[in-house]
């Protein structure tokens, strides 16, 4: 009897050796994975991060094991090692279908305190192609600025779109986003949600209520609106710009929107003009943004670790003559946004007026990694075409620095800082 025990337990593991080997398969390629991650983030990444402080964020992710915790050094060659021992004596423990991968990237994509980098899983990626690409998406609608004490807070809202249809307002801040608590989230969160008719529960501290407010956003496809311009007291313009498109399509291109709003307000009788880039999260068409405002050449340059240049140069002829510009940046600023401010304070062709930007002075680069999963770190560091220096914390500073709005301003259509623009812009029309 025992013998026939023993030598079905035998065939029992005979017969599971495929499942084993499969698993055994999946486990040393997320090992891998995980390496590969760490090794861009502490050899390319700009600026360049702690491999210790990586290390151990990317340990504390992980389930806890029978595996000493290693003691991780400054040194990224040996932190590598000690980290690919720890994993697979983890990964070697998980139950076939779990996987603790990508939850361990993203907190070694913390660790490194850049915004500029995230991680896109392929939902999220596909989601944006259409909106890249000027079509109709599932864009949230909304706009997004930082707190001091880094909370996200919503600055602008479209009525339209899916935030504005449940019911967000200007000055709510995030306190959640389907269950997971503001302190987890990032930029990428507020792009896009993962598919059209899911419904995304927002919670949020709006002022002058006691109790939190709990919203069902349910994403659906529109055609977001990329510019806004009026004519403001005294013959000041005013564009704001709320994305950077580069398409084909001069109606969902952002530099031939922005040009056609301000040959119109110049033809209205604007002598002096408000660009407002606030709550602007970036995208691309960089050069011929900067072009319309500024004779500046080159419009920046990109550099890597090992100290080469890329040079971005204008495209196209500058739109608004001799008239001032006062520019308007935020904490929601950012990435191509902060590239076109920095870029035009440098040449001095624009005042820059507002509070600092939101982080994303970086050339980001592209890792896929596994099944539709990028790696968006920065690579490299944008630098000034007249200093030829780094911006400090990879943030524009600027010339004139307001506090940010609060809330409670927000939620009454206070705009204390476009007051202050327009003041501005007529005093540089009185001084030329």
């Amino acid at each position: 009897m025992k013998y026939l025990k023993m030598m079905a337990i035998a065939l029992i593991l005979m017969l599971d050796m495929p499942g084993l080997a499969q698993t055994n398969a999946q486990r040393a390629m997320e090992v891998e994975i995980l390496l590969r991650a760490y090794t861009t983030l502490t050899t390319l990444h700009l600026p360049p991060s702690d491999p210790k402080r990586l290390a151990e964020a990317a340990v504390r992710a992980l389930p806890r094991g029978a595996a000493p915790v290693p003691t991780f050094t400054p040194d990224a060659e040996t932190d590598s090692r000690l980290l690919e021992r720890y994993a697979r004596a983890v990964f070697a423990e998980q139950k076939p279908g779990d996987t603790c991968l990508w939850g361990t990237v993203k907190a070694m994509i913390t660790a490194t305190e850049d915004p500029h980098t995230m991680l896109f899983s392929p939902e999220q990626l596909k989601a944006a192609e259409p909106f890249l690409d000027g079509l109709p998406s599932v864009d949230i609608g909304a706009a997004m600025g930082f707190l001091p004490d880094g909370r996200y807070v919503v600055t602008d809202v479209d009525p339209s779109s899916p935030t504005g249809k449940a019911g967000l307002k200007p000055g709510d801040v995030v306190l959640a986003m389907d269950g997971r608590e503001a302190s987890t989230l990032n930029r990428r969160d507020f792009f896009f949600p993962l598919a059209h008719g899911t419904k995304l529960i927002w919670k949020v501290r709006r002022p002058g209520l006691n109790d939190p407010v709990e919203l069902k956003v349910t994403p659906f496809t529109w055609l977001a609106p990329l510019v806004d311009s009026r004519m403001l007291e005294d013959s000041v313009g005013y564009v704001r710009l709320k994305f950077f498109l580069e398409t084909k399509d001069a109606l969902r291109d952002s530099a031939s929107l922005v040009r056609v709003r301000l040959e119109q307000l110049a033809h209205a009788g604007a002598r002096s003009f408000v660009f407002d880039l606030r709550g602007n999260p970036g995208g691309g068409g960089v050069g011929k943004v900067f072009s319309i405002f500024s004779e500046g050449e080159p419009v920046l340059l990109f550099r890597d670790r090992n100290g080469k240049d890329e040079v971005w140069h204008r495209e196209g002829q500058t739109g608004t003559g001799s008239l001032p510009v006062v520019l308007l940046v935020d904490s929601g600023t950012f990435s191509a946004a902060e590239f076109t401010a920095y870029a035009l304070q440098q040449y001095k062709s624009a005042i820059i007026l507002g509070s600092q930007t939101g982080g994303g002075l970086s050339l980001p680069e592209n890792l896929e990694l596994a099944d539709g999963y990028v790696l968006h770190y920065s690579g490299k560091a944008v630098v000034g075409p007249v200093c030829h220096c780094v911006a400090t914390s990879q943030r524009v500073v600027p010339d004139v620095v307001l506090p940010e709005r609060t809330p409670e301003e927000l939620a009454r259509g206070v705009d204390r800082i476009l007051s202050a623009a327009v003041a501005k812009a007529k005093e540089l029309r009185t001084s030329k």
